[in-house]
């Protein structure tokens, strides 16, 4: 079990691991006042569900959710389902300000794609965290930070991308303008048919 504590330091993992969660009964987390520190889950493979604002809402491989301290927190991964998660636990006196800056403070979940770079981050941070070989909570703290600054990046470029629907909507005026180049209209023509 590992130790949840408060640190004084600007970031310090309480705790880190990589788990298999398959064939075992249902696995349930439930704290109603949550932890005193940060979270961090990503799901490798599998799905998850989690309860936010009274919803809930399932998690799929590529897909990270975040809790902040005294949280309430519930997820719930089902048996049959073969699922590898990642979490990693931190504190701090610069965890706020840090995950504020990146845009992900408020954020409690990043719908992702998997990604070869984010993964080997956090097997890495996980390794890391097991062996504590000598300077292995600085290490640590500066994988913890590399895969935050990448999620966040993740998050942006979700933020960014443009939904199916838009995507179609311009796809119909783009058609339209090859179909008829000899045709010229306003641009609020155009943005008409979009609506």
């Amino acid at each position: 079990m590992a130790i949840v504590k408060l640190s004084d330091k600007y970031m310090e993992i309480n705790s880190c691991d990589i788990q298999n969660i398959y064939g075992k009964r249902n696995q349930f987390q439930i704290q109603p006042h949550g932890r005193i520190d940060y979270a961090l889950q990503y799901v490798f493979e599998g799905k998850c569900t989690v309860e936010i604002d009274s919803k809930r809402i399932e998690i799929n491989a590529g897909d990270f959710f975040l809790f902040r301290p005294n949280e309430q927190r519930f997820y719930f991964y089902s048996e049959h389902v073969k699922t590898t998660e990642f979490y990693v636990n931190y504190t701090g006196t610069g965890c706020e300000e840090f995950l504020k800056e990146l845009g992900l403070y408020d954020k409690k979940i990043v719908r992702g794609a998997k990604s070869e770079k984010i993964e080997f981050i956090m097997e890495k941070l996980a390794n890391v965290y097991h062996k504590r070989e000598e300077f292995w909570g600085n290490e640590s703290v500066g994988l913890l930070q590399a895969l935050l600054s990448n999620v966040a990046r993740m998050a942006t470029q979700n933020e960014e991308a443009v939904n199916p629907t838009e995507r179609e909507s311009i796809n119909i005026v783009l058609r339209y303008m090859l179909r008829n180049l000899s045709e010229e209209h306003p641009l609020s023509f155009y943005a008409e048919m979009s609506h």
